[in-house]
């Protein structure tokens, strides 16, 4: 027993000898890596590139040798510290930070006022930060961040060496974009030279509220689309494909963000590969997808440069990846034929309920839809609708639904069998159907999307393949309409939100409710909406003003009987639930319709629409609705009807050309 003690305390000592050797290496390794030189010059700390090896050499080198990750990313303890930011009170380094950085392996510091004196002062604390980072084998230099947005909130201060620039909202007012990039790369430039790296400015903050507003003059405007537009995720990953956990992490983060886009709630995901131009070269879910093939310090630049917009990015993927001869083949046209019900009825609603299911976004609206939606047999509105068909099982493999009236052509809807995408079967469609429109001489404008009948708005937002899809097509799809649809899931529960009778009244506006054509309150009503709406949505009004048992119209009015707002009621089992398939039940609960919201823009309009809202709502309870759906919220209302309790159902953008834009079809 005392042998084998023995033995097992040698063999213990050893294996500690091994291990003590392998992990001296290790830092003699990371030693040689470390890119930062701590010799002193005018005052800053530089860095020295790493010595240029011969491509071919390394190669050649690349070729025979097994490349792994750095042993200290292998180190959990290594791995979070390195991810992690902390601060700490003081001017000076303190034991604590010390050890966060030697023992803890933090990668990240953040400096506060209570950190920083003057520029000098933040240099000299950068540098000793570094220092002891450097001496604790960190495999990279230390992130150093500071909040430095401008106005008042500056963490840095020095009257001699960094300038203060007014706050976002005071650059804001001057309307010059090109300002504010000065600024705030003069902003970057003088905390860079004292060794920041990271700036947590500028941010983008919105003015939601200009009674209650806790940003002061932090927010650069009160526009949460105009400033979304500014705002996107980038991820970089290298060999996504061999370090798995990249791979995961990007479709995770993508999965959330389409979720987020399929209510409306626009979020952009950009992924740049600096190696392997194949990691994400085949996942359609990622929408855009830069390669930079290396991730050298002239491939890097070139990459900054491309994001802030200085060139377009024009290569591609070597060889035929994405050039299938499949896909070539497939693209063929298809015979079209026009819609004929008797024919084909049957098989559009069996097309319908397949792309319902197949569709990666929440088109909830299709599942109820029907063949007879589509129809609207109204002697104002010119409707031809087309298919792709076999003729020997009458199956659609596409519909394409068209709408002229007055002075627009309306592509209505677009969709095709899931089985026979990326065969051309959508674009055959499509030009026979912009053929169709174009050659009226009538028309003056193609728009794209429709409330009548509501099936689709237009194109969903969260779809980006199908955006893609129509700008390929010649859409022109730069400045779209936004229109959400909005539901109240539970309407016994909802009650008015606080202070919203109190501030109509004290407005003087009036509601009132009417039904049927013969009188002069709806020619007013029908007059209103030909002035402030397009031509489909007053013959939406005309429709429900002719259903007098279950629709009507309520009204918002002034003290002198000027009429402010409109907007469209139904009861459940409403004949316009067949054209607006979001009010037909799935599961036979009682959907009450609000409608088409047409409010044109005053001093008032967000008081007016929410009345609105609100005296349809209570007429939908009354009626014994279990939930309510507000349908054609223009731009950005839906915040102000989300605020009263409502829920986005779906948004979409709605698109307007002119025919010239396909001129080589007519």
């Amino acid at each position: 027993m005392a042998r084998s003690i023995s033995n097992d305390k040698r063999e213990s000592a050893t294996s500690e000898q091994e291990r003590t050797k392998r992990r001296s290496a290790d830092k003699a390794h990371r030693r040689d890596l470390w890119p930062l030189d701590t010799s002193k010059a005018n005052g800053h700390t530089h860095r020295t590139g790493l010595s240029q090896k011969p491509i071919a050499a390394m190669a050649s080198k690349a070729s025979k040798v097994d490349i792994k990750l750095d042993p200290i990313w292998e180190d959990l303890d290594w791995a979070i510290g390195q991810m992690l930011i902390m601060g700490w009170d003081g001017t000076e380094v303190t034991p604590q930070i010390c050890t966060l950085i030697e023992e803890h392996h933090l990668g990240s510091i953040l400096l506060t006022a209570k950190n920083l004196k003057s520029a000098h002062q933040t240099a000299k604390l950068v540098q000793e930060l570094q220092t002891i980072a450097h001496k604790a084998n960190h495999p990279q230099p230390l992130l150093i961040a500071v909040d430095q947005e401008n106005g008042g909130v500056n963490s840095l201060f020095d009257e001699d060496y960094v300038c203060q620039f007014p706050s976002a909202m005071g650059i804001a007012a001057t309307g010059r974009a090109e300002l504010a990039y000065e600024v705030n790369k003069a902003t970057a430039s003088a905390v860079g030279a004292c060794g920041v790296n990271m700036m947590l400015g500028p941010v983008l903050d919105v003015l939601s509220n200009a009674r209650y507003q806790p940003l002061g003059v932090r927010a650069t405007g009160d526009d949460p689309q105009e400033v979304s537009q500014a705002s996107t995720i980038i991820i970089v990953t290298a060999d996504a494909n061999r370090n798995l956990y990249q791979s995961g992490f990007t479709k995770h983060v993508e999965m959330m963000c389409a979720m987020l886009r399929s209510r409306g709630q626009k979020k952009s995901v950009m992924v740049v590969a600096v190696s392997s131009p194949y990691d994400f070269a085949l996942d359609k879910t990622i929408g855009t997808y830069i390669c930079t093939f290396d991730f050298t310090e002239n491939a890097l630049n070139a990459l900054v440069r491309a994001l802030c917009g200085d060139f377009v990015p024009k290569g591609s993927l070597p060889g035929t990846l994405r050039k299938s001869k499949k896909v070539l083949k497939s693209r063929q046209n298809w015979i079209v034929e026009e819609y004929d019900r008797e024919r084909d009825a049957d098989g559009l609603h069996e097309l319908i309920k397949a792309t319902a299911r197949a569709n990666s976004a929440d088109l909830g609206c299709l599942e109820t839809a029907t063949a007879a939606s589509f129809e609207l047999f109204n002697p104002k509105i010119d409707e031809t609708h087309f298919v792709v068909r076999n003729s020997s099982t009458n199956a659609l493999y596409g519909f394409a639904a068209t709408y002229a009236i007055d002075r627009t052509g309306i592509l209505g809807a677009i969709f095709v069998d899931p089985s026979k995408r990326n065969h051309s079967v959508g674009r055959s469609l499509h030009r026979r159907a912009i053929r169709h429109l174009t050659k009226k001489r009538s028309i003056k404008k193609v728009q794209l999307g429709t409330c009548f009948p509501g099936i689709f708005l237009g194109i969903p937002i969260g779809e980006g393949i199908a955006a893609s899809w129509f700008a390929n097509n010649g859409w022109d799809i730069q400045f779209p309409k936004r229109l959400t649809n909005l539901v109240i899931n539970d309407l016994s529960t909802w009650t008015v939100p606080e202070g919203l009778l109190q501030g109509i009244q004290r407005a003087s506006i009036s509601f009132d409710l009417i039904h049927g054509l013969d009188n002069g309150d709806a020619e007013r009503v029908l007059s209103h909406v030909s002035q402030h709406a397009t031509a489909e949505v007053l013959e939406l009004y005309r429709c429900a003003l002719q259903e007098t048992k279950a629709c009507g119209i309520v009204r918002s009015k002034k003290a002198d009987d000027t009429l402010l707002g409109t907007i469209i009621i139904c009861s459940p089992g409403s004949p316009l639930a067949t054209y607006v398939p979001p009010l037909m039940p799935r599961r036979g609960e009682g959907i009450g319709g609000l409608l088409a919201p047409v409010v044109p823009p005053t001093s008032q309009d967000v008081l007016v629409l929410q009345g609105l809202v609100l005296m349809g709502t209570r007429q939908n309870k009354a009626h014994k609705s279990a939930k309510t759906v507000l349908s054609w919220v223009q731009d950005a209302a839906y915040e102000h009807v989300v605020a009263m309790g409502f829920e986005i159902l779906q948004s979409f953008e709605e698109m307007t050309n002119t025919p010239d834009t396909w001129a080589d079809l007519i």
